[in-house]
């Protein structure tokens, strides 16, 4: 049976030039989804507070759908502390630095490629790890320190635990408390074998994502950047909720380019105990507690906010005098004296001490001084200070002895005390959010704020459905833009020592956070609101971008 038909030929037919409102959309939300949720690398959690850990995940996921700038601040604020960490740990244990630059850059290169074709899972940090030439250096430690360990470290991945303790003498009856970047400098510098030698690969495989998964986003992230670009280069519309996901890309980029060796949703730290932790441990808890010391006379650096850690049991005074706020404990002068300490049996000699045992625990009076510290009643009514008394569990009694001994241990090494007492130690859990009063904040703030806002002004002639649309989205943007100048306005003001620009800066910041909230709720929303009313040009698709792998 024979009939006619059309001669088949071999020719390539692209697919169709045009595109719908659902591959706009679900290739923006997808980006925008990836883009968010694969970028937020939270510290690790506190002790027992997984399910706290999971409301803090769902507030970043929201932060980084209305201002994913702000995680690529936070980013960039945790890389410079972890390279500045990672320099003095290495200097600490005699390791030397790593490549240069461009070297790492080549590493890098290669890694990631590698991630991508071969699926191999090694940490950057380990590659180039091992690309440094050891030397005649000598260092006690098998596994050297990389930019892995240093964000394993700021993160909070170290932790000192005492629940196998036969008495315990951390404050307010913890078992664990979290190591603070401070605090790991500190046991580098005294203590350095109590840092567990752990590889970047143990530590990697406590992270739930690896190199790979990371390529696979930024990939998705800079096809999609790439395409915006081209279509703008070419004439075409961009719509508002794909220049809004453009800056989801962007950012996770930048992100990536900063966490990229930082592991993520690492649940349980890695733990510091025995017998050799206890005095350095100790010390390191009354650093919190010691709002204002003295050594040889000499007034260290006060400590004017309560801390956390054990602000201190507040007792009544006698004979129905009311309740007085204790707000000052100092260091006597204990080096000085050392030699007169006696630590057998528990006993002082050459020191006078109030002891009462109240449930088993000790009561000290006003300028009552116990293995060394001495108790000053604050009061912060009327009454005399020589009425306070502070109480002390067994476990503070032991944390106290602890303390005065690695004083003793440690006058040799000339600790900085002045800076030990001002930074914080040991810590519940590693906070996200950098300090507000770090340096470089406002700076990079500033960037971030010009670089996101600014990306938004772009589109300052588009047309919009509604003029109030187009008033609100131009000032939303200026919003944001200006943010970074308005801290630095505030901060100037603040600086001035009057009560009534510093009273008018506060106000002008109040009003300032609310408008700059309004602004990121309703960039977002009108980014979606906009689709019902988009230029042809924007259904025109690039005839590369159809072959450039992504998902959509």
């Amino acid at each position: 049976m024979t009939g006619n038909f059309t001669e088949n030929k071999s020719v390539w037919r692209p697919e169709p030039t045009t595109r719908g409102t659902w591959n706009l959309v679900s290739t923006s939300i997808i980006t925008m989804a990836l883009c968010t949720w694969t970028v937020v690398h939270l510290n690790v959690p506190g002790h027992g507070e997984k399910d706290k850990q999971k409301w803090r995940k769902a507030g970043w996921l929201t932060l980084g759908l209305f201002a994913p700038e702000m995680i690529a601040w936070t980013a960039y604020i945790q890389f410079t502390d972890s390279l500045d960490l990672g320099r003095h740990m290495r200097a600490a244990f005699k390791e030397p630095e790593p490549p240069a630059l461009l070297k790492q850059l080549k590493n890098i290169l290669y890694k990631t490629l590698t991630h991508c074709l071969l699926s191999y899972n090694k940490p950057s940090s380990e590659i180039l790890s091992d690309t440094v030439d050891e030397g005649d250096s000598k260092t006690l430690r098998r596994n050297p320190w990389t930019l892995v360990h240093s964000y394993y470290a700021i993160m909070g991945g170290f932790s000192m635990d005492t629940s196998a303790e036969e008495q315990n003498f951390m404050p307010d009856d913890r078992t664990r408390l979290t190591l603070t970047s401070e605090g790991v400098r500190f046991l580098a510098e005294q203590e350095p074998h109590l840092i567990p030698d752990i590889s970047a690969a143990q530590i990697w495989d406590k992270s739930k994502a690896n190199g790979l998964a990371k390529a696979l986003v930024c990939l998705q992230a800079f096809w999609f950047c790439v395409q915006c670009a081209i279509r703008v280069g070419s004439g075409l519309s961009l719509s508002l909720i794909e220049l809004n996901t453009s800056a989801h890309a962007l950012c996770a980029m930048i992100i990536y380019l900063f966490w990229w060796d930082k592991p993520l949703d690492v649940e349980e730290p890695s733990l510091i105990e025995g017998e050799n932790m206890r005095i350095p441990c100790a010390l390191m808890c009354m650093s919190r507690d010691l709002w204002c010391c003295r050594v040889k006379q000499r007034l260290l650096h006060p400590v004017i906010t309560r801390g956390p850690i054990w602000p201190g049991r507040i007792l009544p005074k006698f004979e129905g005098e009311g309740h007085n706020n204790i707000d000052l404990l100092k260091l006597s002068d204990l080096l000085q004296k050392k030699k007169s300490l006696c630590m057998a049996h528990g006993n002082l000699k050459d020191y006078e001490h109030y002891l009462e045992r109240p449930s088993g625990g000790i009561c000290l009076k006003h300028e009552d001084t116990l293995y060394g510290f001495k108790f000053i009643g604050y009061s912060s009514g009327s009454g005399s200070d020589q009425s306070h008394y502070l109480h002390l569990k067994p476990g503070d009694e032991l944390r106290w002895k602890l303390a005065a001994q690695a004083f003793v241990r440690y006058s040799a090494a000339q600790i900085d005390l002045k800076k030990m007492f001002h930074n914080r130690m040991l810590r519940d859990r590693a906070p996200d959010w950098p300090r507000l009063s770090q340096r470089g904040l406002t700076p990079s703030f500033t960037i971030a704020g010009l670089i996101y806002g600014g990306l938004h002004l772009t589109v300052w002639y588009y047309e919009f459905a509604k003029h109030s649309e187009e008033v609100l989205w131009r000032v939303s943007s200026m919003a944001i833009t200006v943010s970074g100048i308005i801290m630095i306005f505030t901060d100037l003001i603040n600086s001035m020592d009057r009560t009534l620009p510093s009273l008018f800066a506060s106000a002008i910041w109040c009003l300032f956070i609310l408008l700059y909230a309004f602004a990121r709720i309703f960039l977002l929303v009108e980014c979606f609101l906009s689709i019902r009313h988009l230029p042809e040009s924007v259904y025109v698709v690039p005839k590369w971008s159809q072959y450039f792998p992504h998902f959509s």
